[in-house]
């Protein structure tokens, strides 16, 4: 797929900022492992790519949200529910960390 030959291309890209490699890659792989479910129907596959992306940002709720629909097709249900939790988690920070941002700004 144009994703896999994507990665391909970023493992040979030495010489590109490693921040820029590090998104670039993590799209690649929150798209394939969408793929891998959507289309493919291959939850290991997704299971896979989720787990990559994970690598790579670890709070990352996307991948959170992805691996956990990949583990609950594979019938890993305690593993789905702990990832759909801790992406809860980051949910509520990045909300509460809104707003306070929200009031901070009113204040000044």
């Amino acid at each position: 797929s144009k994703y896999r030959a994507v990665l391909d291309a970023l493992d040979d890209a030495a010489a590109a900022p490693k921040d820029a490699l590090r998104r670039a890659k993590l799209a690649c792989h929150l798209n394939l492992a969408a793929t891998a479910i959507l289309a493919d129907r291959d939850p290991a596959a997704a299971l896979f790519h989720a787990d990559q992306a994970l690598r790579l940002d670890p709070d990352n709720t996307t991948a959170l949200l992805r691996r956990a629909d990949a583990l609950a097709r594979l019938a890993r249900f305690p593993s789905a529910r702990a990832d759909l939790q801790t992406a809860a988690a980051i949910f509520d920070a990045r909300r509460d960390a809104l707003a306070l941002d929200r009031t901070t700004a009113r204040l000044d």
